[in-house]
């Protein structure tokens, strides 16, 4: 409970205050703890934390006027309390992690937490899940913040997170900013798609193997031709040692310069008809 300017929180018999965490917080003031004494009245003994100029952050989203930056901001400085009390040999698991427990300095804005010099009834991510978890509930119809508070869940179930780790995540997600919804979405799956695509394989797999029987027989006839080519060279050789064998006789026949031109002439009409075919089969 609140009194003027003190939240007063009353401690049951079961608790043992932790004295070197209450001289700790005495001696090294924070500006992210509130300041505690203890009291007794009765033999009943009571917190007393001065708040000053704070005030409870559930007054602070009363309002519901809070960006998601502004959010992850408060995220942010809240995870950076609870990092930076392990200097002081606090245990982050004993503050309390609860919105009316929360506070926010009118003027400078900065966030104060309620430290518990006592025995945590949970482990830091237990009380982290359960702190989140709250404000779902707590902040369900603030809709600028929701989505990021699912995250946050989300991430915290996941697996066991330290609170270096959870300051990374929360970065990360303060540097994306909201998700852009107007992306262009993913074309659905369609049979007729697929069945256009493995058609247009199967015709391409057509067209390569002609086009590779084509290239082979080409490759064959073009073998083929220059073996005729090279035949008809050994012939010309063949024929040339014949003529000169048969000098002698041809000489007998009459006038042989006559004679060589009238067979020259046979021959080179011969040879040209068969060279043609076969440069024109070649060509092809």
């Amino acid at each position: 409970m609140t009194n003027e300017n003190y939240l007063i929180v009353p401690l049951g018999e079961e608790h043992t205050i932790m004295q070197f965490q209450l001289e700790m917080l005495h001696n090294n003031p924070q500006p992210g703890i509130l300041p505690v004494q203890t009291k007794v009245n009765n033999q009943e003994i009571s917190l007393h934390y001065t708040l000053g100029l704070h005030m409870a952050t559930t007054e602070c989203f009363q309002n519901g006027v809070i960006t998601s930056g502004e959010f992850l901001d408060f995220l942010l400085k809240l995870v950076d309390i609870l990092e930076d009390s392990r200097n002081l040999l606090l245990n982050p698991a004993s503050f309390v992690l609860d919105l009316p427990y929360i506070f926010i300095d009118q003027d400078t804005k900065d966030i104060a937490l309620v430290y518990l010099p006592i025995e945590p009834r949970l482990d830091l991510q237990q009380s982290l899940i359960s702190f989140f978890e709250k404000l779902q509930l707590a902040l369900a119809s603030l809709n600028s913040i929701r989505k990021e508070i699912d995250q946050v869940v989300d991430y915290l179930h996941r697996d066991y997170v330290n609170l270096y780790q959870l300051k990374v995540f929360l970065t990360k997600v303060r540097i994306q900013g909201p998700p852009n919804t107007n992306a262009s979405k993913q074309k659905p799956f369609r049979l007729e798609n697929k069945k256009n695509q493995l058609g247009e394989k199967r015709e391409k797999g057509k067209n390569n193997l002609k086009e590779n029987i084509y290239k082979k027989g080409k490759f064959q006839n073009i073998s083929n031709n220059w073996r005729k080519l090279l035949f008809f060279v050994l012939s010309q050789a063949v024929i040339a040692l014949l003529l000169f064998s048969s000098a002698d006789f041809l000489n007998a026949l009459g006038d042989p310069t006559v004679t060589y031109l009238a067979l020259a002439l046979v021959l080179g009409g011969i040879n040209v008809l068969v060279l043609r075919k076969i440069f024109a089969t070649v060509s092809r």
